[in-house]
């Protein structure tokens, strides 16, 4: 897809990329708290710096259908942002301990699978925005990691019972989220075909024509 540079400087596409952006930072903060018992407190910072990344994925959306910003690039980059910063966070938050492997290895196999469909369609010049199923598997994914972040808390101050606690309610959390993110995928994947379908219908019917 080639990228147009007067897309790319619009305020929504701007939010996306300061979402991007701000990964590495936060991947750094969780790590480095996580794995160093003496500054677990970075852990929350982490929290900070992926709650602002997130808030940013509030406005992006609404600021571009109210001020007709909705663009191609728009489409693809909103969910791919999205996409990188839900597994990014994740993963930080496996490798510390917070968040069970099951949950990135289900989300990973969804997403790899999305990144190939999503290239294979865009070659065809097929873009699907993000439907409300992803958008509602998204805010619990999101809900469920801001949970397991809190887990710090406890750990800082000793309270093994309240991290257990904060531990298996955002297990749950990010179990429904990944329950709805999978069935996002499915109305993606059907939307998908039947649009491709439709462009190989059209091609048919223009063939025939032109014969």
């Amino acid at each position: 897809m080639k990228i147009d540079q007067k897309e790319l400087r619009m305020v929504p596409n701007v939010l996306c990329l300061i979402r991007l952006a701000s990964v590495p930072i936060f991947v750094f903060f969780i790590l480095f708290g996580g794995l160093r018992a003496d500054y677990t407190y970075f852990v929350l910072i982490g929290l900070g710096v992926f709650l602002f990344a997130a808030s940013t994925d509030m406005f992006d959306g609404h600021i571009a259908r109210k001020y007709n910003m909705v663009t191609e690039l728009g489409k693809f980059l909103d969910p791919f942002a999205d996409k990188v910063m839900h597994v990014s966070v994740i993963l930080s938050l496996v490798i510390i301990g917070y968040v069970h492997w099951a949950i990135i290895v289900l989300l990973a196999v969804k997403e790899l699978t999305m990144i190939i469909l999503a290239s294979l369609l865009i070659n065809r010049k097929i873009v699907i925005q993000a439907n409300f199923m992803g958008k509602l598997a998204s805010i619990l994914l999101s809900a469920g990691v801001i949970v397991a972040f809190f887990i710090a808390v406890p750990e800082i101050i000793g309270a093994q019972t309240a991290r257990d606690i904060i531990y298996y309610v955002s297990q749950g959390i990010l179990a429904l989220g990944i329950i709805l993110t999978y069935t996002a995928f499915f109305i993606y994947l059907k939307i998908g075909l039947d649009k491709y379908r439709e462009l190989k219908e059209n091609k048919g019917e223009n063939d025939s024509k032109e014969e």
